[in-house]
């Protein structure tokens, strides 16, 4: 099962404090560091506003009343490209979070893949959903302002997601050449 993926970095160990002895958990598997820490320290709050705006426009674009959106082939690529941003946000936090040489394997594994494919893959989608608007607007005799605006929403998450697929190297993990036992 994956749940044993991780276990082996983490050892228990008896502490003393006050005359009691506890058991704790530490960490003894490999750290990780950024491969280069300041790209990696000056990108942290690019990629954490990029996918701020990311979660605040897809959930605004619930509450406009689109036509074009109520056509399948242009809302089921966006809902579904919401899964990828959930992960995509998960990974970004993690990266937020990293402090750069202390990164655990189970942090360095979610962050770098995680982030690269949840970027890929949400583009991908949201790139289905705008040839879905294209279509609908081809097909349709009339567009409404609002139609108009959700293409514009569409084409801010390609914009984004393609952002944060170009800055890839920013969030790149490297294993420290020294193990920590």
């Amino acid at each position: 099962m994956r749940i044993d993926k991780y276990a082996s970095d983490w050892r228990l160990e008896n502490e003393e404090k006050d005359g009691k002895i506890k058991t704790v958990t530490v960490y003894r598997g490999e750290h990780h560091h950024f491969t280069d820490p300041a790209a990696a320290a000056s990108y942290r709050l690019k990629a954490a506003l990029a996918v701020m705006v990311l979660i605040v426009t897809a959930i605004g674009s619930v509450f406009l009343k689109i036509d074009t959106f109520r056509t399948w082939y242009s809302n089921m690529p966006f809902y579904i490209s919401m899964f990828f941003l959930l992960f995509l946000s998960d990974s970004v936090n993690r990266f937020i979070k990293a402090e750069d040489g202390m990164i655990i394997r189970e942090d360095a594994d979610k962050i770098y893949s995680r982030y690269m494919i949840d970027s890929f893959m949400g583009l991908l989608f949201v790139c289905a959903s705008f040839i879905g608007c294209i279509a609908a607007v081809i097909t349709k005799k009339t567009m409404a302002a609002s139609d108009w605006g959700f293409i514009a929403l569409v084409l801010v998450h390609i914009v984004v997601y393609v952002y944060l697929i170009v800055h890839k190297d920013c969030v790149k993990i490297e294993t420290n050449s020294k193990k920590d036992n």
